[in-house]
């Protein structure tokens, strides 16, 4: 996947502080989380492309699949998996009924500054991601466990 930036091919979409939320309610939080759920089922399991200009994000997914577009490619994705999405990335969702999983958004000058303390996460931001986990796998019990 292309790396974003705020020239994306993908220019006439939406843009917002949390989906469905314009970028004038904004009320000075710095680190938002809430079950995928919540944002998600009552418009279908569909989230239309847009974009966060201010605010990146990860996507936990625990439970279930869907189809991720960045900007103008498609992918299946599976959990359990995370999404990284910088700022400015064009992004859309359309997942499966069964899936369960968390979504956390973080203002970009706070992201910044984790990323000053801690630029060994820096990469993992530099572009969007997708971070499929072998459900059998050893990080992945380790984090399930957590999750439970």
């Amino acid at each position: 996947m292309k790396d974003a930036t705020e020239h994306s091919p993908v220019t006439d979409v939406p843009r917002f502080i949390l989906y469905g939320e314009g970028l004038d309610e904004w009320r000075g939080w710095f680190v938002n989380i809430e079950h995928l759920a919540d944002r998600c089922s009552d418009r279908g399991w569909r989230i239309e492309p847009h974009a966060h200009p201010g605010f990146g994000q990860l996507m936990f997914l625990r439970s279930g699949r869907g189809t991720l577009q960045v900007e103008d490619q498609q992918r299946s994705f599976s959990s359990p998996c995370v999404i990284v999405l910088p700022k400015h990335t064009v992004h859309g969702f359309q997942y499966d009924t069964d899936c369960d999983g968390w979504v956390l958004t973080i203002e970009a000058s706070y992201l910044s500054q984790i990323l000053d303390k801690l630029p060994e996460f820096r990469r993992l931001w530099s572009e969007q991601r997708l971070i499929e986990f072998d459900r059998g796998g050893e990080i992945w019990s380790d984090v399930y466990t957590q999750l439970k």
